[in-house]
């Protein structure tokens, strides 16, 4: 079994796969856990309004799925919005996928925009919250993954870097903006992995031989004029 998690700005990730083998008597089950919390300030043109009722999108990307030859095995993804203010606001969802039967959405009350299912690529759209202007809001996401096997089967839940704000995060009434940082400003999110790049393992390789070549190269230039070394005229 083996789990991970991460957090970014805007940005959070898990995974999680659970096996077990055929004759045990004991199931597995891992889950992974991934928080991100920040203070966003919204404000509005117009000095007359206090605050303003809004929504929040959000991407949701990942796979589930299972292995069995005999038992069982399930797997599932979870989040969650909450949001601090005079008004505070909590939404949560689970999607769950089991060898038993098909995808299930055990709770849900985002609207969806996409594909739900063993893979899921979907916007998920908040119901309508209030936020308060010229002041600290308090923002949390969370996501959990889970995967869990009995006999003999294998399960997993891979949503490593998919839990984020969408481009444009809030859906805002004319005049009213919300910034954070630098990766939210005025209601444009800046994605902090977006701008950092993971070679691929052919990309790797191709530099590490480079290191390599470079480093011959340097030796050979060292060994040929080296002056302990360098022929004197007869």
């Amino acid at each position: 079994m083996n789990g991970s998690s991460f957090s970014t700005f805007g940005h959070i990730g898990v995974s999680s796969d659970a096996s077990s083998a055929s004759g045990s008597s004991l199931g597995n089950g891992i889950s992974s856990e991934a928080l991100f919390r920040d203070v966003l300030f919204f404000s509005s043109t117009n000095p007359a309004l206090t605050g303003a009722d809004i929504q929040m999108s959000l991407l949701l990307q990942g796979i589930m799925g299972f292995d069995v030859s005999a038992g069982g095995a399930g797997s599932s993804i979870e989040g969650s919005l909450s949001v601090s203010g005079t008004a505070p606001s909590f939404f949560f969802f689970r999607f769950f996928d089991d060898s038993s039967g098909s995808f299930s959405v055990e709770q849900n009350p985002f609207a969806v925009a996409g594909t739900l299912g063993s893979t899921i690529d979907a916007v998920l759209t908040s119901p309508v919250f209030h936020v308060d202007f010229d002041g600290p809001t308090q923002l949390t996401l969370r996501l959990q993954s889970g995967s869990s096997t009995g006999g003999d089967a294998s399960a997993f839940s891979h949503f490593g870097s998919s839990f984020a704000f969408a481009s444009t995060p809030f859906l805002l009434p004319d005049g009213v903006t919300v910034s954070a940082g630098d990766y939210l400003v005025d209601d444009h999110f800046i994605d902090p992995l977006a701008a950092v790049g993971v070679p691929e393992p052919d990309s790797w390789m191709t530099m590490l031989l480079g290191f390599c070549l470079m480093g011959l190269t340097v030796r050979r230039r060292r060994r040929v004029y080296s002056p302990d070394k360098a022929q004197r005229p007869t």
